[in-house]
């Protein structure tokens, strides 16, 4: 694990270096203009995308993100291309994210506490990636250097092996949604023993370990520690102390 951090974090420096380098390292693309945007896109991959993959982190871009994925899938050659979606846990209830998954066949969502940069990469052929935070700071630069795509591309990698999948998110009627399992997992996520925590929520010892066993079921956790680590990871709980 030690190793596949170390990895990646060189492969994030490299990306960061390539955006220091400025405006030749690659052409701006304005994305307002659809029909300009997908045939910048067809141009950029020669209609042959199989595979687009999309990180949308908690910026309030995700319209943006979501607009230029779908596109992206468009002009694929001959069927839709697969498209994935990895997601900051706080992005995924908003509208672009929900109606594009609900939207696309052939698509898969999954949300991690990682940090993520704003990047749509197109098989492993060419990328956009988005700098700057502030009005008239903001830039969409297209990228087709190989050892830079090729970054980004084990960096979502390595990013999506360790993401939940949107679809093992416990439904409404769940223990781990209702207000007493809410509860329970932040208590899990605190490091609460179960003697502390049966008795801050008021239950008795054997009723707190029979409702986290069944938590742990519905969030497929093998231990008190990774249920707490999967119920941020889906939004479930804060990441605050």
């Amino acid at each position: 694990m030690a190793l596949t951090l170390s990895r990646a974090r060189e492969l994030l420096d490299s990306v960061e270096s390539f955006q220091r380098r400025g405006p030749s390292s690659g052409r701006s693309l304005a994305i307002e203009d659809q029909p300009a945007l997908e045939a910048a896109l067809a141009t950029m991959v020669g209609g042959g995308v199989r595979q687009v993959s999309v990180s949308v982190p908690d910026t309030g871009a995700a319209g943006e993100l979501m607009r230029v994925a779908l596109a992206g899938r468009r002009v694929a050659a001959v069927e839709p291309a697969t498209l994935r979606v990895l997601c900051d846990p706080r992005s995924v209830g908003r509208g672009p994210v929900r109606e594009a998954v609900r939207a696309a066949d052939r698509c898969e969502l999954r949300v991690t506490e990682s940090a993520l940069r704003e990047a749509v990469v197109l098989d492993s052929s060419a990328a956009l990636v988005w700098s700057g935070s502030g009005a008239g700071e903001r830039r969409v630069s297209v990228v087709r250097d190989a050892a830079v795509v090729g970054a980004l591309t084990s960096l979502y990698a390595v990013a999506w092996a360790g993401a939940l999948r949107y679809a093992d998110r416990p439904g409404p009627d769940s223990r781990a949604r209702s207000q007493t399992g809410l509860r329970i997992l932040e208590c899990l996520r605190a490091g609460q023993t179960d003697e502390v925590a049966a008795r801050v929520l008021r239950l008795s010892l054997r009723t707190y370990r029979r409702y986290v066993a069944e938590i742990m079921r519905e969030l497929d956790a093998g231990s008190r520690f990774q249920a707490g680590a999967r119920a941020v990871e889906l939004g479930l709980v804060s990441t605050s102390a």
